[in-house]
């Protein structure tokens, strides 16, 4: 579980980093929080699914370039 949420982490690294006090700083403690509210049998494969969701239709910026 732990490199899935590190995967995610990856992923989503510079979500929101341009705002100087975003209110959700996105780490590993913030997802391992945040997927603990659900039943430890569904953990695993709600991250596994955010990962692979994350990892197909996030763009990067600098895919973008400057928006």
């Amino acid at each position: 579980m732990e490199e899935l949420i590190a995967s995610i982490v990856n992923t989503l690294k510079d979500y929101r980093e341009d705002e100087e006090n975003p209110s959700v700083k996105l780490s590993e403690d913030h997802i391992a929080d945040w997927i603990a509210q659900f039943d430890q049998e569904i953990q695993l494969p709600i991250l596994t699914e955010l990962d692979n969701i994350f990892k197909k239709g996030i763009v990067r910026r600098k895919a973008c370039g400057d928006l």
